[in-house]
């Protein structure tokens, strides 16, 4: 097996799984250089699991530390993100809640399952809310408010359609991409 596949695996693996094969990542770990680990962990999406999965492994040789040192300023930004993310999620529902207090969006994947699947949000990378509502109705009182606070429509590759067609062309109602831009 590749040195990249066992960090993944490891990553994905429950703590019996990896308590299994603690040697086989260590022997990962001193055949990948830092910085091509730490490329494989973010194209993966797997950083903030490696990071949990590693806390409680002794060190050997020093490895083991030394790349949590090297992973530290990576999650602080995530942490950073992740704080700044979880306060817009806040801020739109009070926002929601004065403009259209019939409309409730459910929070979808990544976020929702921060404290629930994941003890530590920084195992869960975030990058976008992902929220749903069950009405063509809320889906335009959602977009309404996604725009009045501030948010602009992103546009699909290859779709003519406008964010809000793109929003209501379907029988569920999930927002599509915003960004903030205030």
């Amino acid at each position: 097996m590749s040195a990249s596949r066992d960090v993944l695996l490891f990553c994905l693996g429950n703590p019996a799984y990896r308590r299994g094969r603690e040697t086989s990542l260590y022997s990962a770990l001193r055949s990948l250089p830092p910085q091509e680990l730490l490329d494989l962990l973010d194209r993966s999406h797997l950083l903030g699991l490696f990071a949990v999965a590693i806390e409680g492994l002794p060190s050997q040789s020093g490895d083991v530390a030394m790349l949590r040192e090297t992973i530290a300023p990576r999650l602080m930004v995530r942490t950073i993100f992740n704080t700044h993310i979880l306060a817009e999620l806040l801020h739109l529902g009070t926002a929601l809640g004065v403009r259209a207090p019939e409309t409730r969006p459910v929070v979808l994947k990544g976020i929702s399952h921060w404290g629930t699947v994941y003890d530590d949000a920084i195992e869960r990378r975030v990058r976008d809310l992902d929220l749903l509502v069950g009405s063509e109705e809320d889906a335009r009182q959602l977009c309404d408010t996604l725009e009045a606070e501030g948010y602009e429509g992103l546009f699909f590759v290859d779709d003519e359609r406008t964010v809000r067609e793109h929003m209501l062309a379907g029988d569920s109602y999930s927002a599509p991409p915003y960004r903030i831009r205030r």
